[in-house]
């Protein structure tokens, strides 16, 4: 669930037809704010916090944008099994998926695709992501300070929880189909059609993805400016595998399976971020603009 705040309008609030339609009429789509996206820059602060019997557990630490894999998180503060990286156009399912030429579409020349991204520390995966998690508790991602080079918004169709199981899964009984699931913050995900025909996302032998994930809540601020901030809190079961229910047998001696299933390996979060409309588009579809507001308000 999108939460609208005063300082929020996501670019799906300022409406697609805003930026692919009148902005492509006027400029040319892909040409209109030059042929890169926004660059982050400085540091963040990324947080994680989860309830525990003793109380909340919080873990933070300041991080840039340069990750590109597993071995660039690094601890999160004093946790006992988070490590943490940011990343900038290197990492995420849009990324992987757009390095087919078939599919380099889901990245638009004008946006860059933005990834915090959270692992168990490498050779502990035996051990959990959470120690002392309640059951039925909820995490929340925090990321605030996120600079950038000129005024950006949010495209919230391309906003999603990623979890993957590495090769601990092979140990299972009965390994799952799929190791990677997606849950998308918008029932429209925009590159669905493609995310589907490069078999990122799958449907057999049974769906590794649920759209609209209404039980993910996600908090965006700052749009329209340099500094965004982004949260997204979403029940600790949202780690889950979606085959896990179609499991027979016990998990293997040693796997971490706290409240009864088998932790990834791996969880983030991803979007993309394209500049401000134009001056020019927003006088042309100002009267637009006023109704995506109000109808994104009512659907709160």
């Amino acid at each position: 669930m999108m939460k609208n705040m005063d300082a929020f309008v996501s670019r799906r609030v300022l409406g697609r037809v805003l930026i692919h339609a009148t902005v492509g009429v006027l400029m040319g789509h892909g040409l209109a704010f030059g042929d890169h996206g926004p660059a982050p820059m400085g540091l963040s602060t990324v947080s994680v916090s989860y309830p525990t019997g003793n109380g909340l557990e919080t873990y933070s630490g300041q991080r840039d944008y340069t990750g590109t894999g597993p071995f660039s998180a690094t601890n999160l503060g004093t946790a006992p099994n988070i490590a943490a990286f940011n990343s900038a156009g290197d990492f995420g399912r849009r990324v992987s998926v757009s390095q087919n030429p078939a599919y380099a579409n889901v990245i638009h020349a004008d946006e860059t695709p933005m990834t915090h991204a959270f692992f168990k520390k490498i050779g502990n995966e035996a051990a959990d992501f959470f120690p002392g998690i309640v059951e039925g508790g909820a995490i929340t991602l925090n990321v605030q300070n996120i600079q950038f080079d000129r005024p950006v918004f949010v495209d919230e169709d391309t906003l999603l929880l990623h979890v993957l199981w590495n090769d601990q899964n092979k140990l299972q009984e009965h390994p799952y189909h799929h190791i990677h699931n997606i849950h998308t913050a918008s029932e429209t995900f925009r590159d669905l059609d493609d995310f589907l025909a490069a078999g990122e996302m799958a449907e057999h032998p049974m769906p590794n993805f649920t759209l609209g994930e209404d039980d993910i809540d996600w908090v965006i601020s700052g749009a329209g400016t340099n500094t965004l901030s982004i949260m997204a809190t979403f029940p600790y079961d949202r780690l889950r595998n979606l085959e896990a229910g179609h499991q027979h047998g016990e998990l293997p001696p040693g796997l971490p399976a706290p409240h009864g299933f088998l932790e990834p390996f791996h969880f983030h979060i991803e979007y993309t971020v394209t500049p401000e409309p134009g001056t020019l588009a927003l006088l042309v579809l100002s009267g637009c603009l006023c109704a995506f507001r109000r109808r994104k308000r009512s659907s709160v």
